[in-house]
């Protein structure tokens, strides 16, 4: 499986945490959000570092979708942030609060600003290309699905799956091999993430079970798996347990996803199993 290197020395914006996504380590993504760039600065503020791996910014949740707005607030996350960080601009179809028809300039916006990571959403029709200009920035680009109606089959979502990384791989493949085996852009690399939506402990079982035969046996990449709702906090509690590369996770009063729990809630089931 191919390890997604993150704020190393080679990157564009080197962190002072940079990390590894897939090398078998569960890593800890809080996800924070706010309509200003004040907003946001506080958020970061309240995130304790020592428990956080990456950042996700929510940029759908700014107040402004303009192309200067993001420009400004972009350079404060970056200056808050010592980890690296995933920028996700969430459609209203998938669960968040983006306009769809500014998604295409939005995401471009990010990657002309510098962010370490992006998600881009699977049903998007200009996903594969959103997939190539990343990768030519050298931004990892985190694949998405969401499926806020339900869960499907444990043989459907291994599918899905398939489907995802067959994408992923298959664009940045190829945008490496037009740029050339020796350009030093060539660090865009390829996750997964694939979200459902648990109705109840059966269903959060069944994503478990279909993300840690997938990543046995077919992954190639990494995978970012989870169940939303309360009975889906079983996945974002022990995502190593299903073979997830990371979860998610909010700062307390201000979670960005139903079932979402805290990075201190994590942190500290993490010790206590440890000790066990």
């Amino acid at each position: 499986m191919e390890i997604v290197a993150l704020g190393t020395g080679k990157a564009v914006h080197p962190v002072a945490k940079p990390v590894e996504v897939g090398n078998g380590k569960a890593l800890v993504i809080c996800s924070v959000a706010g309509a200003n760039a004040a907003q946001l600065a506080a958020a970061l503020r309240a995130v304790d570092f020592t428990q956080v791996d990456l950042v996700e910014w929510r940029v759908d949740s700014l107040a402004s979708f303009d192309n200067a707005i993001i420009q400004g607030v972009s350079r404060v996350v970056r200056r808050e942030c010592p980890v690296p960080i995933l920028a996700t601009f969430r459609t209203i179809s998938e669960g968040g609060t983006g306009d769809v028809s500014a998604y295409y300039r939005v995401l471009s916006t990010l990657l002309d600003v510098g962010v370490d990571a992006l998600d881009v959403e699977a049903s998007h029709p200009k996903a594969s290309d959103l997939l190539a200009k990343a990768t030519i920035r050298g931004v990892a680009v985190v694949l998405s699905k969401h499926n806020s109606a339900g869960t499907p089959r444990v043989e459907e979502m291994v599918e899905e799956l398939r489907g995802l990384q067959v994408l992923v791989t298959s664009v940045v493949a190829e945008t490496r091999l037009q740029l050339g085996a020796d350009d030093p852009k060539q660090v865009g690399n390829g996750i997964v993430k694939y979200v459902v939506s648990a109705q109840d402990s059966m269903d959060a079982l069944k994503l478990m079970l279909a993300t840690r035969h997938f990543v046995d046996s077919l992954a190639t990449v990494p995978v970012i798996a989870l169940s939303m709702g309360v009975s889906g906090q079983v996945t974002r509690m022990f995502p190593s347990t299903s073979g997830s590369a990371a979860t998610f996770v909010g700062l307390p009063g201000a979670y960005t996803a139903p079932g979402q729990v805290s990075f201190g809630a994590v942190a500290q089931l993490a010790a206590q199993v440890k000790a066990l």
